[in-house]
């Protein structure tokens, strides 16, 4: 049964990016993934040595994929293709059924699908080092730098998702969005409201078609600091497994005009990613979500992360944008070859 809060009374709607019904003018179809601002988010396969997996992912750049670190490699595993890191990934944007048969992939989203050309995980995240890895409790599994940056190929027609109309998220760090709350709300607490949209693989559509539809959760946030270095946030969601690597999105939606006595917000660039969905309880019944926070921390202390002609931001999310996007040959040279803004 759909509840609004789990044991642990995090409030939140989950539900499916599917109309209730079919439109009264079918001359006016418009099925609600297939267009912006839900098209720039997708399913993601990953192959290993031992089979297929799947997690989600959004679209951050032309043709650059977010998505979270455990998706595509193994903590504290290193870096050999198929047991430290996969050895393929694909990505489909707005992805509508459930599979994992290569030869199916094209067919499972409108706009068909990229393989990943290169992949850019913090090197705290897959060394085999105790003492070198990510702040981090459990393993891993909850780590400050749960975050990784994919690069596409282009596909058969020499075009990225950009080019079909897909776009791309902004992405915001060191709590773009949040409040430090006020005396009715969360006193103290650094406090936001996102959304979620990911492929959770116990929810879907049909029965036939689990993991296979969008899935959408709106919650309130919380900056979550488990032990000292180690920064998260923390919402209510009742997505499972499938739904990690789902962008965390600030200001989520179309932008309305306004007008007079109406005021915007002052925090308000629209669809902002600050996260990637990283974790959940084993106790499906706490119904919480959490997500390495996006910005400075121990491993990745600058404010700034250029390569001389751009700035693509402090923290983690900053240092891996650079290393995909800057300047070559010292960086991937993304940004030279129209991939990422």
């Amino acid at each position: 049964m759909s509840r609004n809060y789990g044991s642990d009374s995090f409030a939140y709607t989950t539900a499916l990016v599917k109309p209730m019904t079919a439109p009264k003018n079918t001359s006016l179809i418009n099925v609600a993934t297939s267009s912006r601002p839900y098209l720039t988010s997708g399913k993601l396969w990953m192959k290993f040595d031992d089979g297929w997996y799947t997690c989600s992912g959004a679209m951050i750049g032309k043709g650059i994929v977010n998505t979270a670190a455990h998706c595509v490699a193994r903590f504290g595993k290193g870096t050999a293709l198929g047991t430290g890191v996969a050895s393929q990934v694909w990505f489909v944007p707005a992805a509508t059924t459930h599979n994992n048969s290569l030869a199916d992939f094209n067919r499972a989203g409108p706009v068909g699908a990229w393989s990943v050309e290169k992949m850019y995980i913090p090197a705290c995240y897959t060394t085999t080092t105790v003492s070198a890895q990510c702040e981090n409790t459990d393993g891993g599994a909850v780590n400050s730098n749960d975050l990784a940056i994919l690069r596409l190929n282009r596909n058969s027609a020499k075009k990225l998702p950009f080019d079909v109309g897909v776009s791309y998220y902004a992405h915001g760090w060191d709590g773009y969005g949040y409040t430090e709350g006020n005396d009715f709300i969360a006193p103290s607490k650094l406090l936001g409201q996102i959304t979620t949209l990911g492929y959770p693989g116990a929810i879907g559509d049909s029965s036939t078609n689990l993991g296979g539809s969008m899935v959408r959760t709106d919650s309130a946030s919380v900056y979550y600091l488990p032990k000292k270095g180690l920064k998260n946030h923390v919402w209510g969601s009742q997505q499972t497994g499938g739904s990690s690597g789902s962008p965390v999105i600030i200001n989520f939606g179309t932008e309305p005009i306004i007008g007079s006595p109406a005021q915007p917000g002052l925090k308000p660039v629209r669809n902002v990613i600050v996260g990637a969905v990283s974790w959940g309880y084993k106790d499906r019944t706490r119904q919480v979500a959490g997500s390495s926070w996006y910005g400075r921390n121990t491993e990745f202390p600058d404010a700034r992360y250029s390569d001389g002609l751009t700035n693509y931001g402090p923290g983690n999310i900053g240092y891996l944008l650079r290393a995909a996007c800057g300047k070559a040959p010292t960086y991937g040279g993304g940004q030279a070859v129209g991939f990422c803004f």
